[in-house]
């Protein structure tokens, strides 16, 4: 390699699916390369659908976009061995209530590098709870990564129960300093959907289509992209439909009782389809006051400016909570894994505010605490607040230093072995 030649980075994620949280991720954690490796870093961010990722990134300097096939072996040998370092950046890393199939992307590029010679780092990033084989697998690659950084101490201590003895780092998701650092903009400032004041944000899930499962065939509207596909059944369908009611009828008692508008976020592409269930059958009394703001539609610099605009907040993503809080905005949370759980108990309102969708008491109580939620409106502005600050920023502010503290270990890039 030639003297002074800059570092190749390769970032890895669940990117180009019109996922707010995961772009907004990809947009902070290149600010955080950017600042501990300097502008002549030549980063390459790998994306499933790359057209998608082009209009979040927009023209930075350095900055190229390599499509990941869903078929990913192959495409991801070649990407991690032709750089001299590898971040995996997804949130939901080493995690399979997704599926099994996103785990082993991960794991897959983090060996590869590792089979190369080449550096893996684990950038602020989730653990959850994982079959024998899987919990195995994710052992043997974070024992061999070079920096491992979670975003919870929770997941630090799963890593540590399966047995990882590389040291690990527990700080925090850097979504949390998304658009509050100036930064060149990739673009022109895109306008922002309109919300009206006093407005309720509810951001849903469908959690019954999931896991994914891979298969040769299946019914072509139950394709996620082949060859995986959802998990339904008649069961599923019918606890769906459950599912969908009591969104309903939070929508509709946020209107009637406290005369709120309610707008119903898509915080990913996949989620309009429930939000556009959650309207069927609604009368035009209650349509004329909900609107539907979708990732598909919007980038990550409109949705987080929108989700800080609202009165409060009702979610099942994670990072409609961590983009929320800058304001911040009072929340609740119907949760289906570990995320928002350990960001729950970190602020400190779990017991009272989180509730979860296997609940069969569900219907019951998601009302109640929406009136809670309502109740307690100032109290929980100070608390996330005061959280907010004296939290969750200094984490992320530790993620650049624990980054910055190993990138001045490495050995220059010219003095890196070829693969």
């Amino acid at each position: 390699m030639g003297e002074n030649k800059p570092y190749s980075i390769f970032m890895l994620g669940y990117t180009g699916c019109h996922n707010t949280g995961s772009d907004a991720r990809i947009l902070t954690i290149i600010d955080d390369i950017r600042h501990c490796f300097g502008d002549g870093a030549c980063i390459t961010v790998g994306s499933f659908y790359p057209e998608n990722t082009a209009r979040v990134i927009g023209e930075r300097a350095g900055v190229k976009i390599e499509r990941v096939p869903f078929v990913f072996p192959l495409k991801i040998f070649q990407l991690t061995t032709s750089h001299d370092i590898t971040f995996l950046v997804e949130g939901s890393c080493f995690k399979q209530n997704w599926g099994s199939v996103l785990l082993y992307l991960f794991l897959w590029s983090a060996f590869c590098a590792r089979l190369a010679r080449r550096k893996c780092v684990a950038y602020a990033v989730d653990v959850g709870e994982l079959s024998r084989v899987n919990g195995l697998l994710t052992r043997f690659i974070c024992n061999r990564l070079d920096l491992l950084i979670t975003r919870t101490e929770i997941a630090r201590e799963r890593l540590l129960k399966l047995g990882v003895t590389t040291r690990i780092h527990a700080n925090t998701d850097t979504a949390f300093q998304f658009l509050r650092e100036p930064s060149p903009p990739a673009t022109p400032p895109r306008p922002v959907p309109e919300i009206a004041p006093g407005t309720v944000g509810l951001a849903p899930v469908e959690f019954h289509q999931w896991p994914l499962k891979t298969r040769l065939f299946g019914k072509k509207d139950e394709c996620y992209n082949w060859p995986y596909y959802f998990t339904w059944d008649d069961e599923r369908r019918e606890k769906s439909k459950r599912l969908i009611d009591t969104y309903r009828r939070l929508v509709t008692h946020a209107i009637d009782r406290h005369d709120r508008n309610v707008v119903l976020i898509a915080m990913e592409a996949l989620d309009t389809v429930i939000c556009e269930q959650i309207l069927d059958g609604l009368s035009e009394h209650y349509l004329s006051r909900i609107k539907v703001v979708s990732a598909k539609e919007y980038m990550p610099d409109q949705m987080a400016p929108m989700l800080r605009s609202l009165d409060c907040l009702v979610t099942s993503r994670y990072h409609a909570c961590v983009l929320s809080m800058n304001r911040p905005v009072p929340q609740m949370a119907i949760c289906h894994d570990e995320r928002l759980e350990s960001i729950y108990t970190e602020i400190g309102i779990g017991e009272d505010f989180l509730l979860n969708y296997r609940d069969p008491e569900l219907c019951d109580k998601i009302l109640p605490t929406f009136d809670r939620l309502i109740e307690n409106h100032s109290t929980l502005t100070g608390i996330l607040r005061e959280k907010h600050e004296s939290f969750f920023l200094p984490k992320c502010r530790q993620n650049r230093h624990d980054l910055r503290s190993w990138h001045h270990t490495l050995t220059p890039p010219e003095s890196l072995p070829d693969s």
